[in-house]
Order: C-alpha cells, then sequence, then structure tokens
C-alpha cells in the first residue's frame, strides 16, 4: 500500500482509501466492550436504588399522611376542649357575679339587723319594752305597762315585769311620763298613730340556706297580725327535721347558681353515657346519612351485596341516586382505614360510620353506582328520546 500510494490512478487511490476506511482497531473495540459493561453494572445498582428510595417514600408519605389526620383530630379535640373551657369560664364569672351580689346583700341585712339590735337594745334601756331569752334560742319581746304598774289586759304576766303584787294599790311615788312613740320600721304602723300593748312577739331565727332561694311576691304581716294563726303557732325546727332541706334547696334554688339536679330522672341518664359512639364523619354528613339508611329499612350488609351484583329490586334507583351523594371522600377514606389499622374496636363506631367503613370497602364503587343508576333510569331515558 506504501508503494502503490504514490499511484496516479484515481481508482486505485479510491480504492486504497475506502480499505483504510474499514480497517477496525480491535483494541478499541474491547476497551468499549468492558466500558458498556461496567455502564451497564452501573444502571442496573442506580435503578435498584431508585426502587428502594421509592418505597421508602412511600413509607414516609403515608406515615406523614397518618400524622397529619391524628394532629387534625387532637386540633379538633382541643378547639372542643377550648370551648368548653370557655363555657366553665363563663358559668365561673357569672357565678362569681351572684356570690359578690349575694355577700353585698348579707351584708347589708347584717348591718340593717345591726341597727335593729341597737335601737332594741336603746328600748330596753328605756324601759319601753323587756327581752326575754329562751333555751331554745328564741328571744320573746315583752312590752312593758304603760301609765300604771298592771299589766294591760290580754298581755301575759312575765316575772321581772313592772306590775307588782298590789297592782291594785296606788303607787306612792309617781310614774314617770310615757316614753314617745318608737319610730316606724319597714311594714309597722305610721308614727305618730296609737300602739296597742299586744302579747309576747316570738322572734323566729331566720334559716340560713346553701343557695339563695326565689323570693315570693307577698306582703309581709305584721307582728300584730299573726297572732292566733299558723304561722305563730307552728314550731319551724320541727319541720326542718321532718324535710329534706338540701333537696328542696337544690330543686328550688335561682337559675344563676346552676341548673337544679333532676332528682328524678338521674338514675335514668347514668346509664345513658357509656352508649356514647365514635363519630368520624362530619355531623351534618353523617345526621343525612343516617336519615337516608332509616328510608331504605335494609342493612350495611344487605345494601352493600345489592350493590355488588347490581340488584335493584333490592335498592331502588331513587335509593341509589340518594346513595350517591354519600360516596366517601379521600379525606374519609384515610381516616377510617387509619381508624382500622390502629386495631380499635368497630363496635365504637356509630352505625353510620360502621356502614360507610363497609361502603368504602366496595371495588369500583363509583362506577357500580353510575351503572345502576343508568340501567335503573334506561327506560325512562328510550322513552323521552323516542319520538
Amino acid at each position: 500500500l506504501q508503494k502503490l500510494k504514490h499511484t496516479e490512478s484515481d481508482k486505485l487511490q479510491v480504492q486504497i482509501q475506502a480499505y483504510l476506511d474499514n480497517v477496525f482497531d480491535v483494541g478499541a473495540l474491547l476497551e468499549d466492550a468492558e466500558t458498556k459493561n461496567a455502564a451497564l453494572e452501573r444502571v442496573e445498582e442506580l435503578e435498584e436504588n431508585l426502587s428502594h428510595l421509592s418505597e421508602k417514600l412511600q413509607d414516609t408519605e403515608n406515615e406523614a399522611m397518618a400524622k397529619i389526620v391524628e394532629l387534625e383530630k387532637q386540633l379538633m379535640q382541643r378547639n372542643k376542649e377550648l370551648d368548653v373551657i370557655r363555657e366553665i369560664y363563663k358559668d365561673a364569672n357569672s357565678q362569681v357575679h351572684t356570690l359578690r351580689k349575694m355577700v353585698k346583700e348579707k351584708e347589708e341585712a347584717i348591718q340593717r339587723q345591726s341597727t335593729l339590735e341597737k335601737k332594741i337594745h336603746e328600748l330596753e334601756k328605756q324601759g319601753t319594752i323587756k327581752i326575754q331569752k329562751k333555751g331554745d334560742g328564741d328571744i320573746s319581746i315583752l312590752p312593758v305597762a304603760l301609765g300604771s304598774g298592771a299589766v294591760p289586759a290580754g298581755a301575759e304576766a312575765v316575772p321581772g315585769s313592772c306590775a307588782s303584787p298590789g297592782a291594785g294599790a296606788a303607787p306612792a311615788v309617781p310614774l314617770p311620763p310615757p316614753p314617745p312613740p318608737l319610730p316606724a320600721l319597714p311594714g309597722s304602723p305610721e308614727a305618730g298613730v296609737p300602739r296597742v300593748p299586744s302579747p309576747a312577739v316570738k322572734i323566729k331565727k331566720p334559716i340560713k340556706t346553701k343557695f339563695r332561694m326565689p323570693v315570693f311576691n307577698w306582703v309581709a304581716l305584721k307582728p300584730n297580725q299573726i297572732n292566733g294563726t299558723v304561722f305563730n303557732e307552728i314550731d319551724d325546727e320541727r319541720i326542718l327535721e321532718d324535710l329534706n332541706v338540701d333537696e328542696f334547696e337544690e330543686i328550688f334554688k335561682t337559675k344563676a347558681q346552676g341548673p337544679a339536679m333532676d332528682l328524678t330522672s338521674s338514675k335514668q341518664k347514668i346509664p345513658q353515657k357509656g352508649s356514647n359512639k365514635v363519630t368520624l364523619l362530619d355531623a351534618n354528613r353523617a345526621k343525612n346519612l343516617a336519615i337516608t339508611l332509616r328510608k331504605a329499612g335494609k342493612t350495611a350488609d344487605e345494601i352493600c351485596k345489592a350493590i355488588h351484583v347490581f340488584d335493584l329490586k333490592t335498592l331502588p334507583v331513587d335509593f341509589v341516586e340518594c346513595l350517591m351523594r354519600f360516596l366517601p371522600t379521600e379525606n374519609e377514606v384515610k381516616v377510617l382505614r387509619l381508624y382500622e389499622r390502629e386495631r380499635k374496636p368497630l363496635e365504637n363506631l356509630s352505625d353510620e360510620d360502621r356502614f360507610m367503613m363497609q361502603f368504602s370497602k366496595i371495588e369500583r364503587l363509583m362506577q357500580k353506582m353510575t351503572i345502576m343508576a343508568f340501567i335503573g333510569n334506561f327506560a325512562e331515558s328510550v322513552q323521552m328520546l323516542t319520538p
């Protein structure tokens, strides 16, 4: 080839060049083959790593989704607890306001009582009345005879009064003039009206209650108007022994201090506390689903079995169309599956949630429901399209 390289024949030059162009470097080919095999092994290794990473990513996404659902449930629970705390805080504020009002009224009553006691002691010092204490703690106020040493008619004779054994005889020393009339008190006769001495008026101890009781809109009788009536003769201590005061106060306490305890239905409400069911669906959606299922009058197994076999005799087309509005959403499916994975008892779920749990497990549910609706409405559609 080197000798023929310098020939002047064009055809020969073309043949020589073609020969040189078709020469293969075997070493380069071997090196390329080894490089290709190494590259193929590397590609296979990278594909395997990619498969493992994809599986890990899927697991991570599932865990993150489950955690998000759990956090959403915790957030809903915390919101409910916050609402309860707000209600408790509101009730506590109302009770505090009521207690402050009660304390203020009690202080005013104590102040009025102290003022009245001072006036009674002043009248006792003046000799107008006489106070007699009894063994049971009650106090009797006895009027003192005015203008003579004898007790007026109708008044009971009390030891230590101004009457003397010789009441009929004239006293050796003239008596002092009668004292001025007592100041007018609430519910008493007007000032300036002459008072007629009355028998002993028994002041009863006020009955103290734990709760504030309702007040009757009535006008209190005057002390001299209850003589000879049941209000003067009744024994409060004996009645309080027979009466269950705690139950009476609980029933008739004012509304501001909390709702009255229903003693008749308390035993009936105890077993109802244990019948609370867990609800995973939205409240309104669960309520509407319950109404729809109640109209059908079928169990969840019967409904799901009828959907599997496209049984329009068991499930009318109207019920199928109503049921299509309750196809489980993606979020509902995730919540139901999470509840099932946590192996929580299905008996704790409400009837609607248990139905939705079984309803969501039907394969190609949307397609089956659409086919059933189409079959049920087929005759009507043909009739409408037929001229």
